[in-house]
């Protein structure tokens, strides 16, 4: 998967994005059915060390590793601009797996009021 690019207006509570993640090394969807798994997502401004928030993914069909973000209240409550986010996975024994490839998330302005 290489990076997925979408785009989203600030202050909006967009509808939810779906995510696939899959193993880079046969393209096979991952299996994140575990219920000690879980999903987190972290988003930043690119090009900065701060992370804006975090949150956890809902699976949809686990199996098919297949995750969905509701974006928190707040969460595009900034300044226009490119952000990414970084998606990671955690199992039952608390390893971290993170998925290198980034969302890149480009937050636009939303329009002035008639």
């Amino acid at each position: 998967m290489a990076d997925q690019f979408i785009t989203v207006t600030e202050d909006d509570l967009q509808a939810p994005i779906y995510i696939m993640i899959h193993r880079n090394y046969d393209l096979k969807a991952s299996d994140l059915s575990d219920s000690n798994t879980s999903i987190k997502l972290k988003f930043r401004a690119q090009n900065s060390t701060t992370t804006n928030f975090d949150a956890t993914l809902t699976k949809v069909w686990g199996d098919l590793g297949v995750l969905k973000l509701d974006w928190p209240d707040d969460s595009l409550d900034v300044t226009p601009g490119t952000f990414e986010a970084q998606v990671r996975t955690i199992d039952g024994n608390s390893e971290v797996q993170t998925v290198l490839d980034k969302i890149i998330v480009t937050v636009e302005a939303k329009f002035a009021a008639a």
